[in-house]
């Protein structure tokens, strides 16, 4: 078999693989991370570094850390400060992407390759979204406002219609 026949069966095979760790842990990011991290590592050649690819696709990692070298989650670690870091730079729900750009650039600084980082950066969204949700469910009535001007505009409408039907 051809050694470019090779590679595609390969990577077909690691794309199957990544799919079904991506569904199987589909809500929990951390663990997602490490398990494709694994496979990723499973997937590279003994005492290399470096994979084949095809043309076009470049390592998300900074020359200064390998991949694989630190678990995510360390305390103090880089990945540990960038999280840092994007709590306290994300201030919107909705992230735009000139400043995905720019926080993909500091993680950079960081050490985090581009991958991790895009892992992170969903983390901390996740986590700021379900801690508004949790926040929502604390205040209890706090609809309460909205709807009395529902039923103000309603009782209005009523009457508007009542005085024009049988006046």
């Amino acid at each position: 078999m051809p050694a470019s026949a090779e590679l595609v069966n390969s990577t077909d095979a690691y794309r199957r693989q990544a799919r079904r760790l991506r569904c199987q842990y589909a809500g929990r990011p951390g663990q997602l991370h490490q398990s494709l991290r694994q496979l990723s590592a499973e997937q590279r050649p003994s005492g290399s570094t470096a994979t084949s690819r095809p043309a076009g696709i470049s390592v998300g990692t900074s020359a200064g850390i390998e991949a694989g070298r630190y678990p995510a989650s360390a305390q103090g670690g880089p990945a540990r400060r960038f999280a840092d870091h994007l709590a306290q730079q994300m201030t919107a729900s909705v992230l735009r992407y000139s400043q995905r750009l720019e926080l993909l650039r500091s993680a950079r600084r960081f050490g985090i390759g581009r991958f991790e980082a895009n892992l992170l950066i969903a983390a901390v969204q996740e986590r700021r979204r379900t801690r508004a949700m949790e926040g929502d469910e604390a205040i209890g009535d706090s609809n309460l406002p909205q709807w009395a001007a529902v039923l103000v505009v309603q009782s209005a409408l009523l009457l508007g219609a009542w005085w024009t039907l049988f006046r």
